[in-house]
């Protein structure tokens, strides 16, 4: 997730990462050093905005996903949490519909965290039941719109 910060003139990126949990980086670092600070960005960047946020007043709603996001930074996974998101996965790519105590409730892979952000402003992501909310399955919303490329 990233916001844009005018008052200090920065875009910042709000990720979750699994040896770290929940942090905040600007996101030129986050470009030229990658999610664990070995190098560049392995990968395209594409900053997406859903068109639910249109319709909604800008302040309040990036209030609301910020507040969500920043108030869990440092948060870390346990052990448990890591096994919750592997079970998740491991049975979603087997296409098995999960039971309602393994779905995500704390813990959170980036995509996830994304989801739970947006769900603060009333805009909900489809989750079939099974694995995980993937970074794909957002991009795939057609309700998505890219707004910019990052060079990376």
């Amino acid at each position: 997730m990233a916001f844009r910060i005018e008052e200090i003139d920065r875009v910042i990126v709000l990720e979750c990462v699994e040896r770290l949990g929940v942090r905040a980086v600007p996101l030129s670092r986050f470009v030229a050093e990658g999610p664990l600070g070995r190098g560049p960005f392995p990968g395209k960047i594409l900053l997406a905005r859903h068109a639910g946020m249109a319709a909604k007043s800008r302040e309040k709603p990036f209030r609301r996903m910020a507040e969500f996001g920043f108030d869990r930074l440092g948060d870390r996974f346990s052990r448990v949490e890591i096994l919750r998101i592997a079970a998740r996965i491991v049975l979603g790519r087997l296409d098995i519909r999960l039971h309602r105590s393994l779905a995500p409730h704390g813990e959170f892979i980036c995509s996830e965290y994304v989801a739970k952000a947006y769900e603060r402003i009333g805009i909900e992501f489809p989750w079939d039941g099974r694995g995980f909310i993937a970074p794909a399955d957002i991009a795939a919303d057609p309700r998505v719109e890219p707004i910019a490329q990052v060079r990376t």
